[in-house]
Parts: C-alpha cells; structure tokens; sequence
C-alpha cells in the first residue's frame, strides 16, 4: 500500500457466502468511498478466498466517515458477513448483528492507530 494510514476491509467469503457477491458488494463501497474523496486500492487477495480492499484515513474526519460509510453498508447487507479491517496489524471483526454496539469501538480503533 501506498504512503499514509491505510486501514484493509476484508470480507470472508466462508459460511457459503458467495465470492461474487462479496466481490460486487466491496466495489459498492469503493464508490461510496470515493464519493468522499476517500482513496482505496487493491488488497492482494489470500488463499483463504476472502476479498479485500484498503481505504485511505486521509484528511480530517476520516475515520468518522469510514465508519458511517461501512456502517450504512453493512446494514444494506443481506447476510451478516463478518467484515475485519486491520489497521497497522490489529485487527477487530464487524457485522450486521453487532455494529450497533461495536461502532464506538470501531471509532476509537481507527483513531489510536
């Protein structure tokens, strides 16, 4: 990844989740990103068959922007996919079910890093 603070989006695709639709799901997000001016690229995918991409924690409010934006598409999500994000090697796990109560913790995540 590039200069600046990238944190990865990863989707498992285990749990029967179709990699097609996980894959369609993230270039969603990528554009929703994009609309705020939040660049992402490509995350070389693993063997384990989740897909990936890494945004950008560019620019004041980044953070509360990434959050409000995976939070508003993980709620659109008709599977609770479990959505990891690693940010300079931690890692914490959302999905559908817990975001409510885990988004403060994801704020304070992307912010300490």
């Amino acid at each position: 990844m590039g200069e600046g603070r990238w944190v990865e989006v990863r989707v498992s695709t285990h749990h029967g989740v179709d990699e097609k639709k996980c894959v369609k799901a993230l270039q969603q997000l990528r554009k929703e990103l994009a609309g705020e001016e939040l660049p992402t690229q490509d995350v070389v995918e693993p063997s384990d068959g989740s897909v990936a991409i890494a945004v950008a924690l560019m620019g004041a409010g980044a953070e509360q922007t990434v959050v409000a934006l995976l939070g508003d598409w993980i709620r659109r999500r008709k599977h609770p996919w479990t959505v990891t994000l690693t940010l300079e090697g931690d890692s914490i796990e959302v999905d559908r079910p817990t975001f409510e109560e885990r988004e403060r913790e994801l704020a304070e995540f992307l912010t300490r890093h």
